[in-house]
């Protein structure tokens, strides 16, 4: 999950440079805000439903937030250099004229915070939704049990 969110944020950043179709003029908040928290979501789903626990969901969430966001803040910090060197200052909100070092203070704000009070909750979300189905078969399984003794 944290490669699928770091490759994402290096494409997104990519495409928004080149000024492609389906690029936004807002810089990087458009990937920030829905994205993290969306593969969080379904990664920890996926994982609680192969591991059948809710533990798996959440261990693969904290995982993914541990591993993520040390690498988010290392990649906005080399794409900025590459908006700097275009003219272009802020990869948040794409304001320009500021200089590269501003790139610094949203890469911790937005990271950090974002992925631990944004990402993470919906994570538990996910590893919650796809641990559903294994409660449910255990306690079937607990209650024929429980009926024939």
């Amino acid at each position: 999950m944290a490669v699928v969110v770091v490759t994402g944020f290096v494409l997104t950043s990519r495409q928004e440079l080149r000024g492609l179709p389906g690029a936004g003029d807002a810089g990087m908040m458009s990937y920030m805000l829905p994205i993290p928290p969306l593969v969080l979501l379904t990664g920890s789903a996926a994982a609680a439903a192969v591991g059948r626990s809710f533990r798996s969901g959440l261990r693969a969430c904290a995982w993914a937030i541990v591993l993520g966001a040390p690498l988010l803040v290392a990649v906005w910090l080399a794409e900025a250099l590459h908006w700097y060197q275009q003219g272009r200052g802020m990869l948040l909100d794409g304001e320009g004229g500021i200089g590269v070092g501003a790139n610094l203070g949203d890469a911790v704000r937005w990271t950090l915070p974002g992925l631990l009070l944004w990402a993470l909750p919906l994570g538990v979300v996910g590893a919650a939704a796809g641990s559903a189905r294994a409660r449910r078969r255990r306690a079937r399984e607990h209650g024929d049990l429980a009926s024939t003794t």
